[in-house]
Formats: structure tokens, C-alpha cells, sequence
């Protein structure tokens, strides 16, 4: 069974990404929805806590390093 951190690690990413996911459906931005749909799929794939967060830190910042 999972620890209550990392329960609560991957709420808050998976929560993050379908902020993106919303965001960038709205908005017509595609990087930003795919970026969404990572981060909601990332946490089920990663189960480590240091290579979760790494991931999430890049995938968060993507849409803005791409911004165009």
C-alpha cells in the first residue's frame, strides 16, 4: 500500500496536469494539452518519488520554455 506522501505527491501532479489539459483544450494550445495528459499518465508509470517530481518539474515547464 502506498504511503499517505505519495498519495499526495501524485494528487497534486495529476491535478496539475488536468489543470494543463483544461487550459490548453480552451486556449487551442496543443503542447500545453499534451503536456496535461502526461502529467495525469506520468504518476501511474513512475513509481519512484525523485524521478516522479523531475519529470513533473519538466513537463510543467514545457509549455512555457515553447510558448510561441
Amino acid at each position: 500500500m502506498p504511503s499517505l506522501p505519495s498519495l499526495l505527491l501524485t494528487l497534486v501532479i495529476s491535478s496539475l496536469g488536468s489543470g494543463y489539459l483544461l487550459y490548453g483544450r480552451r486556449n487551442a494550445h496543443p503542447i500545453a494539452t499534451l503536456c496535461g495528459v502526461l502529467l495525469m499518465a506520468v504518476p501511474m508509470l513512475v513509481s519512484g518519488p525523485v524521478p516522479l517530481l523531475l519529470i513533473a518539474a519538466v513537463l510543467l515547464a514545457v509549455p512555457f520554455l515553447l510558448r510561441g
